[in-house]
């Protein structure tokens, strides 16, 4: 007998906009309150996220500062929110740069395990056991570069991977599931990328790791930046991705430019299938 797990991931980017004053300190930044036009499109991409009730919820850089309000609204919505304890260890609410992953998990739901493994490092990867599939959410670092295609910054690129890549070898014997945002290397574009990426996000499809891309198709919105690995324990028919945009109209993408990214304008629904 089997059982759909449906999931969803989408990298809020804070929810609400960021300003900067780059004339006093270019990497001062403050977020707007949760409220008017920032609220209402943050509102409005929770509903869509929690629509249909889906079992679990992956969110990338879900704002810590703000981490009650949110956690309120998903509670009346039905969902407890797992958040990283480096998170709550080490970030003050005020600290509005501190983005992080957390899972949502559907209350309604009698799963028999919810086992969390998380890092003692980052607060932006998490990983929970519901039922028989481990889910673990991400948010890759980014690898950036400049016009003469050198490398900007690679360490935290190269220091995350370092600090997940023992549970993704783990357990990559059961049923896996990656999710999240890989901020993947572009080689066409920077070829020099091509060793990092070997060593990092390019693994996971070798053969000592195994894992099977998925991502929803082109024209049903999707974005190269979300995804989702799943392990050679699960099939491939047993999976299906699909796209839904974030926000349903063009007023409330307006109302946040950090919303209204190109790179992020679709949710990423997965579901898989998996024995009882």
């Amino acid at each position: 007998m089997k059982k759909t797990i449906t999931l969803k991931s989408f990298n809020v980017n804070n929810f609400c906009k960021e300003k900067t004053d780059y004339q006093d300190n270019p990497n001062k930044r403050k977020l707007v309150p949760v409220e008017g036009e920032y609220k209402e499109t943050a509102d409005a991409i929770l509903d869509k996220l929690t629509e249909g009730s889906p079992d679990i919820i992956v969110l990338q850089e879900f704002p810590y500062n703000y981490r009650e309000y949110y956690e309120g609204k998903l509670d009346l919505k039905g969902y407890s929110l797992k958040i990283p304890d480096f998170a709550i260890k080490h970030f003050s609410k005020d600290k509005s740069t501190a983005s992080i992953v957390v899972i949502a998990i559907n209350k309604r739901r009698k799963f028999d395990s919810k086992e969390v493994i998380q890092s003692s490092k980052w607060a932006t990867w998490l990983l929970i056991k519901v039922e028989d599939l481990y889910i673990l959410g991400v948010h890759v670092k980014n690898v950036k570069v400049d016009d003469k295609q050198e490398v900007l910054v690679c360490d935290q690129h190269s220091e995350y991977w370092k600090d997940i890549d023992p549970f993704i070898k783990k357990y990559k014997e059961d049923k896996t599931i990656l999710i999240g945002d890989f901020n993947p290397v572009n080689l066409k574009r920077y070829p020099k990328l091509r060793d990092i990426y070997d060593d990092t996000i390019g693994k996971l499809v070798k053969e000592d790791y195994k894992y099977t891309p998925v991502l929803a198709k082109e024209n049903d919105g999707g974005r190269s930046l979300d995804r989702a690995y799943f392990s050679s324990h699960i099939k491939k028919e047993d999976v299906k991705a699909y796209s839904i945009p974030a926000v349903s109209s063009a007023s409330e993408a307006a109302a946040s430019t950090n919303l209204s990214d190109k790179n992020h304008p679709y949710i990423l629904a997965v579901e898989v299938s998996v024995d009882l």
